[in-house]
């Protein structure tokens, strides 16, 4: 094998540039010399001459060159086909939406604002109120002055209702023993109202609607817990055989739809120039005396029933005495409508010394003086006396005697 001698100066390399980090791992060495050491030179010693300086056993920096990590992909290039249009509409379509954010928040921004000028507003005018009471003594003093006004302005108010619901023509007493109410411990006797709550709120705003002005729903409200509704069990047995007649006759004319309102009161109020008025009700005046309820009843309507009180005379045993019964007429409407004028127009009288008497009495009770009472009586019949002990033939066989008195 030969060897072939190799100098110094051929081992030296020449100064390489300073060359940049790899990115990722380092790249292969570069080609160069052979790492092996060299022979030792022929010559008369016999050490082994020391290594020639070679290059560095450090593996030499990575030459430049491509990186190993993979590049991104390219952009596609846009189709030729597709406008220029595009990018326009996408930066509107940004710009808008760069713009509508602005706006909410702008919106948002104001509505905070508006709360807080609202806050401080009410701040303002505590603080403002405030001021005028401490400028102004009285004003508290005021404030109680007018309290107590309203207060004394709403227990009139409460005491007239009371007043007009328990008069004897709004509402009747109920004589059963058992027919009290009882609330807040306090123990009343029941009035049942005798007209509608509507009806009777009108004629409140017409006779006392100027001193004392309140709404239909505040009158319900006044109503005294012991003045009720009718119910099933209230039986009139009391009725008027006049009143009863011309009711059962509006009713009827009522439930046909060619009258609004089932009101005795309002229907006399279209025949007569002053319900007060005692000639009126008289039918005395010369204005009104012949005045009649017209109604616009079609043509060929057929025939129509109503119900009637009659007053009969029955005979029993060799004696004859009157009997009540209630009778199912039927007729035309033009027969119904005559007699219900008739009755009404007789009507106007009756209910006109009935509303006299009442308020008659009405004054004398308000007018009582310290050493005066009032006495209420009605007249009771059939009581029956009695015994401790008795047979049965005379209890079941009617044969006690019948006594009479007022009570």
């Amino acid at each position: 094998m030969n060897l072939i001698p190799v100098s110094e100066d051929s081992l030296v390399e020449p100064a390489q540039p300073d060359l940049p980090e790899p990115h990722l791992r380092p790249s292969p060495p570069a080609p160069g010399p052979s790492l092996r050491s060299s022979p030792p030179a022929p010559g008369p010693s016999l050490r082994p001459s020391p290594p020639a300086p070679g290059p560095s056993l450090r593996p030499s920096p990575p030459a430049p060159g491509p990186s190993l990590r993979p590049s991104p992909p390219a952009p596609r290039p846009i189709s030729s086909s597709t406008p220029d249009k595009v990018s326009e509409a996408t930066k509107k379509q940004a710009s808008s939406r760069r713009s509508d954010h602005r706006i909410r928040k702008l919106k948002e921004e104001m509505e905070r604002l508006k709360k807080g000028l609202l806050r401080e507003k009410r701040r303002a005018d505590r603080f403002r109120k405030t001021l005028q009471r401490l400028r102004n003594p009285k004003s508290k003093a005021t404030s109680k002055i007018n309290k107590l006004k309203s207060v004394r302005k709403a227990a009139a108010t409460r005491q007239s209702v009371v007043e007009f619901l328990t008069r004897d023509e709004n509402s009747r007493l109920l004589p059963g023993k058992k027919d009290t109410v009882t609330q807040n411990k306090v123990r009343k006797q029941r009035r049942v109202l005798t007209k509608s709550l509507k009806e009777l709120y009108k004629e409140y705003k017409s006779n006392l609607g100027s001193e004392h002005t309140i709404s239909y729903r505040q009158f319900g409200r006044l109503r005294p817990f012991y003045v009720t509704e009718p119910k099933a069990s209230d039986r009139n047995t009391c009725a008027c055989f006049d009143h009863e007649n011309v009711k059962l006759l509006l009713d009827r004319i009522h439930q046909s739809g060619f009258i609004g309102s089932k009101s005795i009161s309002d229907a006399l109020v279209q025949i007569v120039c002053d319900v007060k008025k005692k000639k009126c009700m008289f039918r005395q005046c010369a204005k009104c005396c012949y005045s009649e309820i017209e109604l616009a009843i079609p043509q060929n309507t057929g025939l129509v029933t109503w119900h009637q009180w009659q007053r009969e005379r029955v005979c029993s045993e060799g004696k004859t005495f009157p009997h009540f019964v209630k009778r199912a007429l039927t007729g035309k409407w033009e027969d119904l409508l005559k007699s219900f004028n008739e009755k009404l127009d007789a009507l106007a009288k009756h209910q006109y010394i009935w509303i006299y008497q009442v308020e008659q009495c009405r004054a004398l009770k308000n007018s009582l003086q310290d050493h005066e009472a009032v006495v209420h009586m009605d007249f009771s019949e059939n009581y029956a006396c009695k015994l401790n002990v008795e047979v049965q033939s005379f209890h079941y066989g009617g044969m006690m005697n019948g006594q009479y008195g007022h009570i």
